[in-house]
C-alpha cells in the first residue's frame, strides 16, 4: 500500500495536483479507492470521497462546492460526473475500462505503471485539511466538513485504546469511505 499511495502522489504530481487541491474519489471499496485516498493525503491535497449511490446531482453539487481539480472513478460511475459543467474540474482519471474512456479521460493503471514508487511525504501543519467529508443533506443542501490532520491523533488514539488494535493486526471498516462514517471521526477545521 505504501508503495502504491507514493506511485499515486507522484501521478497527481504529474498532473500539477497539489497541496489543497481537492480530489473527488468516486468509486467502490477496491484496492484502488485506498491507493488514490493516501496518495492525495500523501500529496497534501485534500481527499474528498463521494459515496458511491450518489447520483449525478449529489456528485455535481460536492465537486462544485469543493472545487474539486480530480476526480478519480470506474467507467461504471463514470457518466454521473458531469465534468463539461464543472469548469475547475481538469482530470477525470479512470480506474479500469480501457478502451471505454471518455475524451480526455486519464487511465489511472497506465499512470500507475509509469510512475515512481519513491515519494518524499508533502509536509503539512496539523491544522492543514486533508479531507472533506459532506454529509448527506438529509436536512437541507449537504455540507462539507474539512478534517485537519491532527485528527489522525484522534484516530490513532480510538484504533489503540477503544479497538485495542496492536500493530499485526488487521482492521476493516466496512462503511463506503463517501459515507461519513467510513473514514473515522475526529476534529473539523471548517465546513463550506
Amino acid at each position: 500500500m505504501a508503495a502504491y499511495s507514493n506511485k499515486f502522489a507522484n501521478v497527481l504530481k504529474k498532473y500539477g495536483i497539489g497541496k489543497t487541491d481537492r480530489v473527488g474519489i468516486f468509486m467502490s471499496r477496491c484496492p484502488e479507492l485506498y491507493m488514490s485516498f493516501l496518495g492525495t493525503v500523501k500529496r497534501g491535497a485534500i481527499a474528498v470521497p463521494l459515496f458511491e449511490a450518489f447520483m449525478e446531482d449529489a456528485v455535481f453539487d460536492r465537486l462544485k462546492d469543493s472545487g474539486a481539480k480530480a476526480i478519480i472513478t470506474t467507467p461504471e460511475l463514470r457518466n454521473r460526473i458531469p465534468a463539461n459543467k464543472l469548469p475547475e474540474l481538469k482530470h477525470v482519471f479512470v480506474v479500469g475500462g480501457c478502451g471505454t474512456l471518455k475524451k480526455g479521460d486519464i487511465q489511472w493503471h497506465n499512470e500507475m505503471a509509469e510512475a515512481s514508487r519513491d515519494y518524499e511525504i508533502t509536509r503539512v501543519a496539523p491544522e492543514d485539511p486533508y479531507l472533506l467529508l459532506c454529509a448527506s443533506g438529509a436536512e437541507g443542501k449537504p455540507r462539507g466538513i474539512l478534517h485537519a490532520h491532527r485528527g489522525a491523533v484522534g484516530i490513532y488514539i480510538t484504533a489503540k485504546w477503544v479497538h485495542d488494535l496492536c500493530r499485526d493486526d488487521i482492521y476493516w471498516c466496512t462503511a463506503d469511505p463517501g459515507w461519513i462514517t467510513g473514514i473515522g471521526k475526529d476534529e473539523t477545521t471548517a465546513g463550506f
